[in-house]
């Protein structure tokens, strides 16, 4: 089952795993840019981004340091649209409005990835982060960035499910959550899904 929404915790789970891959992160941009600077090339990252977009920096240091915890992993969206200038609050709106924009069916490879954190697989919120900023600091228009967004989200979730597959021998996939019913992620989701498993869905998705 995967669970993907705007409101809620996200959910990858078969019948006698309950987390597939753990979400909890702290979506903080504030706290996101100190974790960052801590990996290797983050501080150089974050240096050359504020060269270029000092008044960005300085509004996230204006941040308290208090934790917002999340275990919904579309809560980055939120942080990258006050990293990239988008917004002033924590929302994800933008993010959505861009990508409805961009003119084109691909966009660039932003990083959705795991690691593995004392035996658990976790979600890396620090490299969707640093590739988002990256192609931000290369030019990118916002609107190929965010249909990046949605696209390589889609491949993360595609490469969980077949993942799934190989290591528990899964036939059956449903999806629920409001994610599903953006027309980008889901064409993306229903293109690339794999040919030799069942895809559920409610009847708010159209598989049409």
């Amino acid at each position: 089952i995967l669970y993907l929404s705007t409101n809620n915790p996200s959910i990858f789970k078969i019948s006698n795993i309950p987390n597939l891959i753990k979400i909890d992160f702290d979506a903080n941009p504030k706290n996101l840019l100190k974790q960052l600077s801590q990996r290797t090339n983050g501080a150089k990252l974050i240096q050359n981004y504020k060269n270029i977009y000092k008044d960005r920096i300085d509004y996230i240091d204006s941040f308290s340091d208090d934790v917002i915890s999340s275990k919904n992993i579309l809560d980055i969206l939120k942080s990258i649209s006050i990293i990239l200038g988008y917004t002033k609050e924590l929302k994800q709106d933008e993010i959505f409005r861009y990508a409805d924009g961009c003119l084109r069916d691909i966009g660039p490879r932003i990083d959705f990835k795991t690691i593995n954190v004392e035996g658990s697989v976790c979600y890396d919120q620090l490299s969707t982060i640093s590739s988002a900023m990256s192609f931000a600091l290369a030019g990118v228009e916002n609107e190929m960035i965010c249909y990046g967004i949605f696209d390589s989200l889609a491949d993360f979730v595609i490469n969980i499910i077949r993942d799934t597959n190989i290591n528990h021998n899964i036939k059956d996939v449903g999806i629920i959550g409001n994610l599903f019913i953006n027309k980008i992620f889901f064409n993306k989701i229903t293109t690339r899904f794999p040919q030799n498993l069942v895809l559920h869905c409610p009847k708010y998705v159209d598989l049409k």
